[in-house]
């Protein structure tokens, strides 16, 4: 084998070698986001359990049964997201409501119901600011779930202020500047896997972006 074989090979070797590592790269990172998605979506899931139950206990059922007939009537007419059905049975609601007495948002009667804290001016104030907090959460992770699902699906089609109208942040209360934050912070947190092309200022995940052809030969 002379030098230029030599040469030949070791170039075919790096070559090999940089798709390798290229190929695990990009596995490791649809890994990751499946694993961000998976954790976004079930965090929406629970804000979105806590705050159902929270308002049919307050409009006066009590007793876990009558509570479990309002809480699937509610998760039948949902349709903002997937409410998977491990996630209606008994199971889940009672992992609520042991979420809302851990809150102190309510608490077990001694005749085996469930009851609004009576709280004081104060204490109500801070109840209705656990309540929207509940419910901003629900919404922002709603936003963040449908951000990275239609850049997944529509990579490069939405600007910043495209999202916000199809989205109807708006309709969430979010105002353009707080849409235009939280999407920034998730290009941010997205370590280079989301990016903005210029001048266009389109969303595009990297690994969607359309491969350059090299120049031509001269």
């Amino acid at each position: 084998m002379n030098l230029k074989d030599t040469a030949d090979l070791a170039t075919a070797l790096t070559l090999i070698v940089a798709t390798v590592t290229f190929v695990l790269a990009v596995l490791e990172h649809k890994q990751r986001e499946r694993e961000k998605l998976r954790l976004q979506h079930q965090r929406q899931i629970q804000n979105w359990q806590q705050v159902v139950v929270y308002r049919i206990i307050e409009e006066g059922e009590t007793y876990f049964e009558t509570i479990k007939l309002q809480y699937l009537a509610q998760a039948q007419q949902l349709s903002s997201f997937h409410l998977p059905v491990e996630e209606i049975q008994d199971d889940a609601l009672h992992l609520a409501l042991m979420t809302l007495i851990k809150d102190r948002l309510i608490s077990k009667t001694t005749e085996g119901g469930f009851a609004i804290n009576a709280v004081s001016l104060e204490e109500n104030a801070m109840k209705n600011f656990a309540l929207a907090q509940l419910q901003q959460r629900r919404a922002q992770n709603a936003l963040i779930s449908r951000f990275h699902e239609t850049l997944e699906t529509d990579s490069g089609k939405y600007t910043i202020d495209q999202l916000y109208r199809l989205f109807k942040a708006e309709e969430l209360g979010y105002k353009f500047e707080d849409f235009d934050i939280l999407v920034r912070e998730q290009i941010s947190m997205s370590r280079g896997a989301v990016v903005v092309t210029t001048p266009s200022q389109k969303l595009w995940l990297r690994s969607k972006l359309p491969q350059q052809k090299p120049p031509a030969p001269g």
